[in-house]
């Protein structure tokens, strides 16, 4: 489902809307490979501060994946095709895992696939959408799938002035935690190593 506007989002109709996607589309269409770096901002109400993480991002079309946390500790996930496979520290042992098991890493790998391919259908099959912001384009998804309502309660996609990629993601879990990552040093179709996935 397609929101058209309403109080926390911008007054746009229905052709105003179809024309946002199909121009984010059109941008994403050309991209094979995306890498680049991301802040990891992480906020809990138990806890009043926690450290922001950094790391690098890289992907593949049309569905590899690489997320890689290097400070302050080292951990991360790579997902290829239906596979996935995490660790943690510098000589952590890659498991093995189920994507779907996962909420946060399934719904980080479903918005970086889904934004990297312009694939806006799938998202409305498991999102309500409402354009929050349309210069710079922002995204605001409500899950729709029983399972990811229980963990979150809504994500902000922030698009890039050339809405070629998202610089900010934004995931507000049911229990009041906050997640933001902000992407920089982004570059688009740079040829990557095969062992990174």
């Amino acid at each position: 489902t397609v929101v058209y506007g309403n109080d926390t989002g911008v007054n746009t109709g229905p052709g105003k809307t179809d024309e946002i996607f199909e121009r984010i589309k059109q941008a994403s269409q050309k991209i094979e490979t995306l890498q680049g770096d991301f802040v990891q901002k992480k906020r809990v109400k138990i806890v009043k501060e926690m450290p922001d993480s950094s790391g690098r991002m890289s992907f593949k079309a049309p569905d590899c994946l690489r997320w890689e946390i290097l400070k302050p500790v080292t951990m991360g996930f790579i997902i290829n095709g239906d596979h996935g496979r995490k660790w943690q520290g510098d000589e952590g042992r890659l498991k093995k895992f189920e994507v779907s098991k996962d909420p946060v890493i399934s719904v980080i790998s479903n918005q970086v696939f889904a934004w990297a391919r312009g694939d806006y259908d799938r998202l409305k099959t498991g999102y309500d959408l409402t354009i929050v912001n349309d210069a710079p384009v922002e995204i605001r998804l409500i899950p729709l799938s029983p399972v990811e309502k229980k963990y979150i309660d809504s994500i902000i996609l922030a698009f890039s002035e050339n809405e070629e990629h998202v610089s900010r993601i934004e995931i507000l879990e049911k229990k009041g935690g906050l997640t933001q990552i902000f992407f920089s040093n982004m570059v688009i179709n740079k040829e990557l190593q095969e062992d990174l996935f």
